[in-house]
C-alpha cells in the first residue's frame, strides 16, 4: 500500500523577502519574465529540499532549475541560511560535465 506524500508550498521554505529577491535575480541574470522566474525558483526550492531530505538519491536539476540554483548559491547569506534550516549543513552544488558518467 502506498503511503501518502506530504505536499508543501515552496514559498513556505524561505521568507517572502528572499523569495522576491531570488525571483528578481533570476529575471535579471537569465532574461526571464516574472512568471517563468517564479516557476523556476519554486522548482529550485523543491529540488533543494528533495536533495536535502533524500541524500541517498543521486539527483540533478533540470536546466532551468539549475539556473535558479546558480542564482541562489551566489546569494551566499540567504543560500547558506536556507541550507542550514533545511539540510543542517551547506548543500554543495557540483555541476555535471558532459563526459562524466551519470
Amino acid at each position: 500500500m502506498a503511503t501518502a506524500l506530504e505536499t508543501r508550498d515552496p514559498r513556505t521554505c524561505v521568507t517572502p523577502e528572499v523569495w522576491e529577491r531570488q525571483v528578481r535575480l533570476i529575471m535579471r541574470d537569465h532574461d526571464m519574465d516574472r512568471e517563468l522566474a517564479v516557476r523556476t525558483f519554486g522548482q529550485t526550492i523543491a529540488y533543494l529540499v528533495a536533495s536535502a531530505e533524500r541524500r541517498d538519491v543521486d539527483m540533478g536539476p533540470a536546466r532551468l532549475v539549475d539556473f535558479g540554483v546558480h542564482t541562489f548559491v551566489l546569494d551566499t547569506i540567504n543560500y547558506t541560511a536556507f541550507c542550514l534550516k533545511h539540510a543542517g549543513q551547506y548543500i554543495h552544488h557540483v555541476p555535471h560535465l558532459p563526459e562524466q558518467p551519470t
